[in-house]
C-alpha cells in the first residue's frame, strides 16, 4: 500500500505535518471508536486509522506485518482490533504525559513567577484605575492652536473632531462646536488623579463654561482595562489542566504584559504612580 494511502485514510494530504496527523487521528479515532460508534464499519475504520497513524508517525506496522504481505491480509480481525485498542491507549497515555509535562512547565519556574508578578501589578493598576474615577481631578491650562471638525466617529456613532493644543497634545473631542475655538481658544483639560488621563475639555474665559468629552483615551476604556489587568489574577486562581487555561495563560503572558507596558510607558504613567498622582 503506497504511503500516501495512509494519509488518505486520515483524510489528509501527503504533505500534512506530524502535528496535523496527530490532531486528525485524535478526532477520527474518537468518532469511530467501537465503544462510541456501533455502526457496521466502525471497527474496520478504527483499525485502519490506528494502523495508518502507526505507519505515518512511527514508520512501522506491528511486529512481523508489512503492507500487502500475506501476513497482513490474513491477520485475525480480533487480533488487529486488540492491537488497535492498545495503540489507542498508548497514544492517550503519551498525550496525558505530554499534557502533564507542559502543565508543570507553565505552572513552575520563570513563566509562573512572571505571571504572579503580572497578577500583583494588575491588581495595583486596577485599584488605581477605579480610584481615578472617584478621586479629585487635575486641571491643566492649554490653548487650541489647530482643529479639524467632524473627521471621525466614536464607537457609538458620535461625530468626532481633532484638536491640537499649544503644548503639542492632540485630543479627539465629541460634539465639538465653535464655542470651543471662537473668540478665545483657551481651555482647561480635566485629567484623572493617578494617571493624568484626559477626561474632558472645558472652555475658559466665557460667561458659561462648556464641557466636551474626550475619546480614544485610556480613561474612556477604564472598565475594559480592568478586565485585562485582572486576567492574570483569574489565571492564577483558575489553574486547571485544560486548553482554556493554556490559552488564557499565554494571553496574559504575552498580550496583557505588553498592554501593561504600553500603558505605563505612554504619557509617563509610571512616574505618576511613583508620585501617587501629584506629578
Amino acid at each position: 500500500m503506497p504511503r500516501s494511502k495512509y494519509y488518505r485514510i486520515l483524510g489528509l494530504s501527503a504533505s500534512a505535518s506530524p502535528q496535523e496527523v496527530k490532531k486528525q487521528y485524535r478526532k477520527l479515532v474518537m468518532q469511530y471508536h467501537p465503544d462510541r460508534n456501533s455502526s457496521a464499519n466502525a471497527e474496520e475504520k478504527f483499525i485502519q486509522l490506528s494502523e495508518a497513524y502507526d505507519i505515518i508517525i512511527n514508520n512501522k506496522l506491528p511486529a512481523g506485518i508489512q503492507p500487502n504481505s500475506p501476513e497482513a491480509i490474513k491477520k485475525d480481525r480480533a487480533e488487529r482490533m486488540k492491537v488497535a485498542r492498545q495503540r489507542f491507549k498508548d497514544q492517550e497515555m503519551r498525550e496525558r504525559l505530554e499534557n502533564e509535562r507542559y502543565f508543570q512547565f507553565l505552572t513552575s519556574g520563570r513563566k509562573w513567577k512572571t505571571l504572579k508578578i503580572l497578577t500583583v501589578a494588575g491588581c495595583i493598576l486596577t485599584a488605581m484605575l477605579l480610584l481615578d474615577i472617584v478621586l479629585p481631578k487635575h486641571y491643566e491650562q492649554d490653548e487650541i492652536t489647530e482643529y479639524r471638525l467632524q473627521i471621525g466617529n466614536a464607537p457609538g456613532g458620535k461625530l468626532l473632531s481633532l484638536a491640537k493644543t499649544r503644548k503639542g497634545n492632540y485630543y479627539w473631542i465629541g460634539n465639538m462646536t465653535s464655542s470651543l475655538f471662537s473668540k478665545t481658544r483657551l481651555i482647561s483639560i480635566e485629567k484623572s488623579w493617578f494617571f493624568h488621563s484626559p477626561v474632558q475639555i472645558i472652555t475658559r474665559d466665557k460667561i458659561q463654561p462648556e464641557y466636551f468629552s474626550t475619546h480614544f483615551t485610556f480613561y474612556s476604556v477604564t472598565w475594559l482595562l480592568v478586565v485585562f489587568f485582572l486576567a492574570p489574577l483569574f489565571t492564577v486562581l483558575y489553574k486547571r489542566k485544560t486548553i482554556g487555561f493554556t490559552f488564557i495563560f499565554h494571553f496574559c503572558y504575552y498580550t496583557v504584559s505588553a498592554l501593561m507596558l504600553i500603558f505605563l510607558i505612554t504619557n509617563n504613567r509610571w512616574a505618576h504612580i511613583l508620585t501617587f498622582g501629584f506629578i
